[in-house]
């Protein structure tokens, strides 16, 4: 089960373009549990968005004649205003034969706070693999 929590505050009309949220997935072997996202505004005003206000679709290539990729996307730019705080969340369930999740700490925003937490069943272990080999 994966569950992730993005919150971007919007600081200049510019940065409405930032209030995003994205998740892709594999159907064949995974289900979106939850998707939903929020804006608040400077106000103190929120308005919530639903599963249903998610964008869905195939996530290929555009080469592939098939694929089980999928992807959820919201956009709240529109109603962002300086000052407002974006949030999206979701609950992604997998069961595949072979995981594998890259966690990046830092994208092209400054972050406060980004943490990977990571539990495992009892008698299971787990593996980290450093990029390039380096432990």
């Amino acid at each position: 089960t994966t569950q992730l929590r993005k919150v971007i505050k919007i600081l200049t009309a510019d940065g409405k373009r930032e209030a995003v949220g994205f998740v892709s997935y594999d159907q064949k072997g995974s289900k979106m549990k939850e998707a939903k996202a929020y804006l608040v505004y400077p106000s103190g005003k929120s308005k919530d968005y639903g599963r249903k206000e998610f964008l869905e679709g195939e996530a290929n290539s555009g080469a592939d004649l098939y694929s089980s990729l999928r992807y959820m996307r919201i956009e709240a730019g529109a109603d962002a205003d300086p000052g407002s705080i974006f949030a999206y969340e979701y609950t992604l369930e997998e069961q595949q034969v072979f995981s594998q999740f890259t966690f990046q700490p830092q994208d092209d925003l400054p972050h406060v706070l980004s943490r990977y937490q990571l539990t495992v069943p009892n008698g299971w272990t787990a593996e980290a693999t450093a990029y390039n080999g380096a432990n």
